[in-house]
């Protein structure tokens, strides 16, 4: 989903829904303050019921360019639920996106001039979220995909060629380290007809592993849109690979990549086993470091592509321990001590 609505349209959808995710499973509050004073914190998304522009998720032709844009297409979400609608637009239809806004104005309206209620049930869903991440930690890791948010829909031109990868493993074990690799690529097919020739959005998912060494997937997947406002890379993992299962990723090291001629096009970046959303970033918390991954593309580059050069995506570290040089920037979390990764599904 594209935030692109006006600020005078986001402050109001917000403002109607109480700065809380519209999303009843969910319910999440968006907006708190930093230590700044002068800041604060903001992780609410005002997103499209249907989308902006051709292509995108419950895309309705018949409406208006004014229409599309107007506060009674918009919905407030948190940005994890934002990027779950726009995955599976065939279970979030425009209807049920559209209940969920009707519903959370309407319980933001019944709060009104109350006092709060006691946080205990939120309390106790969390605890059960994290029963149920910690039986499903034992299941074979059956799944693995690296997806990409872009900033609106882009053509296969404007894209031009590019490449993603995510790599998990444990520089502290015996070498050859246990490693995995997910990622992939532009892969646009061409359509011929009446002398003219038209490219179609298409990408080539990838993914190996290391001790042991073995290819798990190299497909390409045609879906025949102009234009996309999100990228899609998977893996079918059951049985393959150095982790067998969701709980095995714990503790390992989460490195992201991508080729830097596509750093200006990019929103976000998440990944998603066993249908949990294990990590995912806006653009506006990415350290940017020019180093390239320590293992090869699995495929051949034309010069062309081999000069997109590869960069590292680190995080922002906004409590650095020490004044060092590279204290304000850190790794992808996979710690599942830490955090309980959200269902994705």
């Amino acid at each position: 989903m594209r935030d692109d609505f006006s600020e005078k349209v986001k402050r109001a959808i917000a403002d109607r829904v109480g700065n809380c995710c519209s999303n009843p499973d969910c319910g999440a509050v968006t907006s708190g303050p930093q230590d700044d004073p002068a800041k604060a914190i903001n992780v609410g998304v005002a997103a499209h019921i249907t989308a902006a522009s051709a292509g995108g998720p419950r895309y309705d032709p018949a409406a208006t360019p004014e229409e599309r844009s107007h506060i009674s297409n918009a919905i407030w979400l948190c940005q994890t639920c934002a990027k779950m609608v726009d995955n599976d637009p065939a279970r979030f239809t425009a209807d049920l996106l559209r209940a969920w806004r009707d519903d959370a104005e309407e319980r933001a309206r019944s709060q009104v001039g109350r006092t709060a209620r006691p946080s205990g049930l939120e309390e106790i869903q969390g605890q059960l979220r994290r029963i149920e991440f910690q039986q499903d930690c034992v299941k074979p890791l059956m799944s693995g995909e690296m997806f990409v948010e872009l900033r609106r829909a882009y053509t296969p031109a404007e894209l031009g060629h590019f490449r993603v990868l995510a790599a998990i493993l444990n520089m502290h074990e015996p070498d050859p380290h246990p490693a995995l690799y997910i990622g992939g690529r532009d892969a646009n097919p061409v359509r011929h007809s009446a002398g003219t020739s038209t490219s179609f959005i298409g990408t080539r998912s990838v993914a190996w592993s290391r001790n042991p060494d073995e290819s798990i997937q190299d497909t390409t997947f045609s879906h025949m849109a102009p234009a996309t406002d999100r990228l899609d890379f998977g893996a079918h993992l059951h049985r393959r690979g150095p982790f067998p299962t969701l709980g095995s990723l714990d503790q390992r090291w989460l490195s992201v990549y991508v080729t830097k001629p596509m750093l200006e096009q990019i929103m976000g970046i998440g990944l998603i086993f066993n249908d949990y959303l294990v990590a995912a970033h806006p653009v506006d918390e990415f350290v940017i470091l020019d180093s390239a991954p320590l293992v090869a593309w699995p495929g051949p580059l034309s010069d062309v592509e081999k000069a997109a050069s590869w960069v590292t995506v680190m995080l922002k570290n906004p409590e650095p321990l020490f004044n060092l040089p590279g204290a304000d920037r850190k790794g992808w979390s996979l710690k599942f001590d830490e955090y309980t990764p959200e269902k994705w599904r």
